[in-house]
């Protein structure tokens, strides 16, 4: 009764109940099945958001929960299937089940009734055939999908031609400040809200371009935050212009500590404010920075980003830290780097720049210990 009132439950009672349950599913009466669906979804929940993110435990769960639903669910059952698949999904990406991704993701899409409900399954479609080093084809789903937005982009995108959009935006945001954003008027036009979603999800650095006209044209939405820090990202790889990057980080780092969930926002965000920050403030408020953004991330249950930010953050000491303390480093990465990596035949890949991968090479080749055998606990390929 309390989960379907939508109330706070214990997560190891959920997953005790959802056990037992699960042992006589089929036997369930079918005035009964909707309520232990929801007690399996709340259970696969639980899972994914403790310290361990159990994602195997968890796809058990959405699975039964699955086959508790009805047989005409999608019209009697509309909200309860789709965050039971949506849930599914993530959880076979987090484990390198691709079939059951693309028939999933494939399923959501055909029986969405709005772009809303579509969202999170376009944005996964995407990261999938990314995953998968299918780039054209995703990159020509999402700008299909930004084009039926009214956000057109050219196929054939070159640096010369992201440093002249570039330098047409500098001119809006060289005057910004916390206060000038949160006066803006509320976004309100559906599309552009629709538009800011789907790159927000995806974090794209499409948006670099477009989220600043967004705001300045139509107002503001919670997605200008992200939006601005690509922004940043932007103007610090295509201009000269460091402390104009800077100025813009720093406004979307106050308007995620004001927000009503910085947890949520901290822990996405850390790490790509720390890069453009490091050029202007010492190396040791960038790895603090991190740090945060890895103990947002467990709050919020978003175990991977905690652990993007975790990584981040032993990589930064590596340059903040006493030569003695070199070893300890070496183990903390390791941890980080063992729990980011996903099996076959998804190829999670971590992408680090030049600096990183000839820093990392030489420093595990420097103080490898031959009494352990911490370099065969994970595998990671370094790409250019």
């Amino acid at each position: 009764n309390l989960v379907v009132a939508g109330e706070e439950v214990n997560g190891e009672l959920l997953a005790l109940a959802a056990d037992q349950i699960n042992i006589c599913k089929d036997v369930l009466d079918p005035s009964d099945r909707n309520t232990f669906a929801r007690i399996n979804l709340a259970a696969g929940k639980h899972s994914m958001s403790t310290t361990k993110s159990n994602y195997q435990q968890a796809s058990g769960y959405f699975e039964a929960g699955i086959l508790l639903l009805n047989t005409n669910h999608w019209d009697t059952q509309y909200s309860l299937s789709l965050e039971l698949y949506e849930l599914s999904v993530a959880v076979s990406f987090m484990r390198g089940k691709v079939q059951t991704v693309s028939s999933r993701l494939m399923h959501i899409l055909s029986k969405a009734k709005s772009f809303d409900d579509a969202l999170n399954s376009r944005v996964l479609m995407a990261k999938l055939l990314v995953s998968q080093m299918r780039y054209a084809e995703a990159t020509t789903g999402v700008l299909a999908i930004l084009s039926s937005l009214g956000e057109d982009f050219p196929k054939d995108i070159n640096a010369p031609l992201v440093s002249s959009e570039v330098e047409a935006i500098t001119p809006i945001l060289q005057g910004i400040t916390k206060e000038k954003v949160l006066n803006l008027p509320a976004m309100t036009a559906k599309t552009k809200l629709h538009a800011m979603k789907f790159m927000d999800l995806l974090l794209t650095t499409f948006r670099f371009v477009l989220s600043p006209l967004l705001m300045h044209a139509f107002g503001f939405c919670d997605e200008c935050i992200s939006g601005l820090v690509v922004v940043s990202h932007a103007i610090l790889h295509y201009s000269d212009d460091v402390w104009l990057a800077a100025k813009i980080c720093r406004v979307a780092e106050s308007l995620v500590e004001s927000h009503k969930n910085p947890h949520m926002l901290r822990a996405r965000l850390a790490g790509m404010i720390s890069v453009v920050l490091c050029f202007v403030e010492p190396f040791q408020a960038g790895t603090d920075r991190c740090i945060k953004g890895h103990r947002s991330g467990v709050i919020e249950g978003d175990i991977d980003t905690a652990m993007i930010c975790g990584y981040s953050y032993a990589v930064g000491s590596l340059f903040s830290t006493d030569t003695d303390d070199l070893i300890n480093c070496k183990k903390m990465l390791l941890q980080f780097l063992s729990h980011m990596v996903r099996p076959p035949p998804l190829h999670i890949i971590c992408y680090l720049n030049v600096t990183d991968r000839c820093s990392l090479n030489s420093f595990f080749n420097s103080h490898t210990s031959p009494s352990t055998n911490e370099s065969v606990l994970f595998t990671v390929q370094w790409h250019t």
